[in-house]
C-alpha cells in the first residue's frame, strides 16, 4: 500500500492498479475516484470515495462509502456507512447504522439510530431518534426522544386535505358547467 499519495487535480487514484491507498491527506484538490483506508480532505472535492474512515472539512463529496464518515462544514451527495457524523454540513441522502447530526441539513435519511441537535431532515426513517429540536417534514420512527417540529402536524394535515378536496371539487364543478354550456349550443 502507498501512504501519503501525491495528488494531481482531477486524478483517478487507487483504481488504475487496483491498489488501495493506505492514507490520503488532501488539501485544495479535485479527485475523480479515490479508494483508501483513511481519507482526510480539506477544501477538496471528490466524486466517488470508498474508504474505511473519512474526515472531510469544508469540502464536497458526491458519493461516499465508508465505515466511518465525519463531515465538518462539508457537502456530501450520498453517504453510506456504519457511523456518519455531520457537523454544520449538508447531505442529500444518508444511509447509516448510527448517525449524528449537529446543525446540519439532510434531504433523506435512513438509519437505525439518529442523535441530532438543531438539524433539519426532510424525510427521516429511523428506529430511534434522540436529541432536539428536530425539524422535519416526514418522520417515521419507532421511538422519538426529544422535540420534533414537523411541517404538517395532525390539524394542519387535516386542513390541507380539506382545502385540497374543496379545490378539486371546485375545479370539477366549473369544468362540468363549462362542458354543459358547450353541449347546449
Amino acid at each position: 500500500m502507498r501512504e501519503d499519495e501525491s495528488y494531481q487535480p482531477d486524478a483517478t487514484l487507487g483504481e488504475a492498479d487496483d491498489e488501495v491507498i493506505e492514507t490520503a491527506n488532501m488539501s485544495q484538490t479535485n479527485v475523480g475516484h479515490l479508494r483508501a483506508e483513511l481519507v482526510r480532505a480539506s477544501q477538496s472535492s471528490i466524486v466517488n470515495l470508498t474508504a474505511t474512515e473519512v474526515d472531510v472539512r469544508m469540502g464536497v463529496v458526491v458519493e461516499a462509502a465508508a465505515e466511518n464518515i465525519t463531515a465538518n462544514q462539508a457537502m456530501i451527495g450520498a453517504a453510506n456507512g456504519e457511523e456518519i457524523h455531520l457537523n454544520q454540513s449538508n447531505s442529500f441522502l444518508v444511509n447509516a447504522t448510527e448517525a449524528t447530526l449537529v446543525k446540519s441539513n439532510v434531504v433523506a435519511m435512513y438509519s437505525q439510530s439518529v442523535t441530532q441537535s438543531d438539524s433539519n431532515v426532510k424525510l427521516l426513517i429511523a428506529r430511534g431518534v434522540s436529541g432536539g429540536p428536530l425539524r422535519s417534514t416526514i418522520v417515521i420512527a419507532g421511538r422519538v426522544d426529544g422535540p420534533v417540529e414537523t411541517v404538517f402536524d395532525t390539524p394542519r394535515a387535516a386542513l390541507a386535505g380539506l382545502l385540497a378536496g374543496v379545490g378539486v371539487g371546485l375545479v370539477l364543478f366549473i369544468g362540468k358547467l363549462l362542458v354543459g354550456k358547450r353541449k347546449g349550443r
